[in-house]
């Protein structure tokens, strides 16, 4: 399914997962196959998909569904594969664009947030940095419930849930960290501008030793290697842009590992042994990237079109 960003890509592959989850076979088993293969998109539109100038609900990564079938047509499992995720968009959204949905859905999950130490999308720098945390008829409170509902119905337990809703607000609490300069033995360096925003973050992160994080985000570890073989390993340390980019890289590392954990359960769920089911066959929908350029292209803009050339190609 190709076309140009906000043509309707996702949408057609919706109406046609739902077309063949409608008539193809039946039985409990089957049931539990189509629910999950279905309930799997609110997931990853949650997690990979926002707003862009362009498309209110825009896909920021590729993505191949996979239904497979026995020789009679019923469901048997699937996979789905997915490409590239935008990371930049984590700790950087244009001007006038969104985050991923979840971050605003958390937010204004009331008791959850408020438990989480999360307030108002405003309050967060990776949120209000492009100055659009709304989006026009949508209810994030509600798409939220919508959200929990299917990660419950793709087999996600309450406490990996809750886990997975941590780590998001770990990352916009880590967002929120500022660095200050401060000479180091007489070189550039950085220390932490607010502790409220480190102490947050390792308490979610559960990493007890909170001056060992502000020196991993304020010092970058350097090795050398001496004459004989010998490594010598030196603390570098790191003026305010190049701590925050070192903070910057660990909020993009969660979040793209997050949204691959998510990809592995639902595989889980709809995995089959296939040494069990000699025959199989399969329709597979690939829901490409909408190729988009804007005013100032970064390079990971260069690469979402060049995959998406690629597979328009495939």
């Amino acid at each position: 399914i190709s076309g140009e960003s906000g043509a309707g890509k996702t949408e057609a592959s919706k109406q046609i997962q739902s077309y063949i989850a409608t008539v193809s076979g039946g039985g409990e088993d089957v049931e539990k196959i189509k629910t999950v293969f279905m309930e799997s998109n609110p997931v990853l539109e949650a997690f990979g998909n926002a707003k862009t100038l362009r498309n209110n609900n825009s896909s920021r990564f590729g993505k191949y569904f996979e239904l497979k079938f026995d020789r009679f047509g019923t469901p048997q499992g699937g996979v789905v594969t997915n490409y590239l995720l935008e990371k930049s968009r984590i700790v950087r959204p244009n001007d006038g664009e969104r985050n991923f949905h979840i971050f605003y859905q958390l937010v204004n999950s009331g008791e959850l947030a408020s438990n989480l130490g999360l307030s108002n999308a405003n309050d967060f720098e990776y949120l209000s940095v492009s100055q659009c945390t709304t989006v026009d008829g949508v209810n994030d409170a509600q798409e939220f419930a919508d959200t929990l509902k299917a990660m419950q119905s793709i087999g996600l337990k309450k406490n990996q849930i809750n886990q997975m809703f941590t780590l998001l607000a770990a990352i916009l609490h880590l967002g929120n960290i500022k660095f200050q300069p401060q000479q180091v033995e007489g070189v550039e360096g950085s220390k932490i501008g607010n502790r409220q925003a480190l102490s947050t973050c390792c308490q979610l992160l559960k990493i007890s030793d909170e001056a060992e994080f502000a020196r991993a985000l304020t010092y970058r570890t350097l090795q050398t290697m001496a004459p004989g073989g010998k490594i010598d390993i030196y603390q570098v340390p790191q003026n305010p842009i190049q701590s925050a980019q070192r903070r910057d890289a660990i909020s993009k590392a969660l979040f793209s590992r997050l949204f691959d954990l998510i990809v592995e359960r639902i595989n889980a769920a709809l995995s089959i042994d296939e040494d069990k089911n000699a025959e199989i066959y399969s329709i597979g929908v690939l829901d490409i990237y909408g190729f988009e350029i804007f005013r100032n292209n970064s390079f990971e803009q260069l690469c979402i079109n060049y995959v998406n050339e690629k597979l328009q190609q495939i």
